[in-house]
């Protein structure tokens, strides 16, 4: 795939964007499009406002926030692809880039031909790579040893398309997905605006090989369950892919019990879910070697150390998890 270079704009004149992102993964970059004199950042479109936490109080994506604060028209409709209205509107003054980055909605064919030059997708995988919903969490849940960026141009298959650039973006040993999350948003806006430059004056794509394509699915709460009939390499990767959510769990009488920091060991000593408290710390056997859990939480409880959690709970020091 091509990499991107640094080119300095051979026109003062700035690229107009209308940027589709409702998640904060993009804030980042769309902050460096609004303060970048080379663009301009005709309108966002984002989800509407739903409720969130515990009072279910209405909540704004944050993006929109940052739109408003920069005097950038904001636009929430809830299913694009039926507002013919606002599509005629924008043909009038089309933008030279249509630009999605997690915008949660999938756009028409009539929406795709609305740029000037292209519709453009950010996505968080070396495509044809982790296609799909879940880009970053599949990266850790495979063991990648990195992933990256693709910028792509959208088609009505989704991220099929061509792809322009691609960055690549180390993955850690302890990272997470919301390091990963944040170290690829910070990417995004370290490359991305000199790509739609690099673009605006060579429209060069190369196409994906789907013979290499893989899919994710978008991570549902369930997905945080845990038994321990699997290998602690295999736990660790969840825990990595899962944090912070939906996090991992499992159950036992009736409890859910959120495992909060999960740490490999060299031993092997304990069947799959069979736990043992010593030495002030807590281990749970699985199909290789054991796993200690320095932090745990009962659903509606504190979060707790191990050592004080024994001590209010002292019916989990020896006892079996699922597996």
């Amino acid at each position: 795939m091509l990499q991107s270079l640094r080119h300095p704009s051979k026109s003062m004149v700035p690229l107009t964007i209308l940027f589709f992102s409702s998640s904060p993964i993009s804030l980042p970059l769309l902050s460096v499009l609004l303060k970048d004199s080379r663009f301009k950042v005709q309108g966002l479109f984002c989800q509407p406002d739903k409720p969130a936490g515990r009072g279910q109080e209405l909540t704004a994506p944050e993006t929109k926030a940052l739109a408003e604060r920069a005097g950038v028209p904001v636009y929430q409709t809830p299913k694009l692809r039926d507002d013919k209205e606002l599509l005629m509107r924008l043909q009038k003054e089309a933008p030279d880039f249509l630009l999605t980055f997690a915008y949660g909605q999938i756009l028409s064919e009539d929406w795709l031909a609305l740029p000037r030059l292209a519709p453009l997708n950010v996505h968080a995988s070396l495509l044809p790579r982790y296609r799909g919903a879940a880009p970053i969490q599949a990266a850790l849940l495979d063991g990648q040893k990195e992933t990256g960026l693709s910028l792509m141009k959208m088609e009505k298959e989704m991220d099929a398309g061509p792809v322009a650039f691609q960055h690549v973006f180390p993955v850690l040993e302890d990272m997470t997905s919301e390091d990963l999350f944040d170290g690829l948003a910070t990417l995004a806006s370290q490359v991305i605006p000199d790509d739609l430059v690099a673009l605006s004056e060579n429209l060069n794509f190369e196409a994906q090989d789907a013979t290499q394509a893989t899919f994710t699915q978008k991570i549902k709460k369930e997905d945080g369950y845990v038994d321990f009939n699997c290998s602690a390499e295999s736990l660790l990767r969840r825990f990595r892919a899962y944090t912070p959510w939906p996090g991992l769990w499992t159950t036992h009488k009736g409890e859910r019990l959120k495992l909060l920091s999960l740490e490999l060991t060299s031993t092997s000593s304990l069947k799959p879910g069979e736990v043992v408290y010593k030495d002030f710390d807590f281990f749970v056997g699985t199909l290789d070697f054991d796993v200690r859990l320095p932090l745990l939480q009962l659903e509606g409880k504190k979060v707790l150390k191990s050592q004080e959690f024994i001590l209010g709970c002292p019916e989990w020091a020896s006892t079996s998890l699922p597996s």
